[in-house]
């Protein structure tokens, strides 16, 4: 009877052995896994390893507040010349024709208008009028800065008004002044033929309603003045 129960206890013990031996393994190789670190094959880092590092350079704080990438100034090869602003290599050209933008003064007298990127500030383009405008005639005195985009037609002549009085009932009756002022005036090919100088001009013009309850300038007659 007590065979049996000995033969039992016996395969407890064995048991219990062979449990704590894989224990025992598994401790070493978690250990071992430990040591070595993830292999690199890109699985994400457990926690309480250390990251990675990056060779990439991070954002830098600007002045303002936004974030910028930083980035390495190369410096041309020995001998050769840094890109111009623009992309162009070498010195600066002399202005071109449509070069000039926002011209701070009128061109001088006899020198030969150029054509204008931008026109002065503060130039009139078009004026409100009211719904029932017709025409309002001008005789001004003025000085042209130079063209504005011209067509087959025609174009448009950047003019300073040095003086403007009013000739009609439309005129007096929108009661606008344009003294002192910088005006767009459009002007026929014809006409533009014999505004080719800088220089004071007498002559006169017409605010001509262009829908939307808008008018411009359109140039009647022109003459340098002697």
């Amino acid at each position: 009877m007590t065979e049996p129960v000995d033969a039992e206890k016996n395969a407890g013990r064995t048991t219990v052995i062979v449990g704590a031996a894989v224990t025992a393994l598994l401790v070493v190789a978690v250990a071992v896994a430990a040591v070595r670190g993830p292999e690199p094959d890109g699985s994400p880092v457990s926690e309480g390893q250390a990251e990675p590092t990056s060779t990439a350079a991070a954002p830098t704080e600007a002045a303002s507040g936004t974030p910028e990438a930083t980035a390495a100034a190369v410096a041309p090869p020995p001998g050769t010349q840094a890109p111009a602003p623009g992309g162009s290599s070498g010195t600066t050209s002399a202005p071109r024709p449509g070069d000039i933008a926002r011209p701070q003064a009128p061109a001088p007298d006899g020198s030969k208008l150029e054509s204008l990127s931008a026109p002065p500030v503060k130039t009139i383009g078009m004026i409100s009028v009211p719904a029932d405008f017709r025409v309002a005639t001008y005789a001004v005195t003025m000085r042209p800065f130079g063209w504005g985009p011209r067509g087959s037609e025609g174009g448009r002549l950047i003019v300073a008004i040095v003086k403007s009085t009013p000739t009609d009932e439309g005129a007096r009756a929108l009661g606008k002044e344009f003294s002192g002022r910088n005006a767009t005036v459009w002007v026929t090919t014809e006409q533009a033929a014999a505004i080719k100088l800088g220089g004071t001009y007498a002559g006169t013009i017409v605010l001509s309603p262009q829908g939307g309850g808008t008018a411009a300038f359109r140039l009647v007659d022109a003459k340098l003045a002697q």
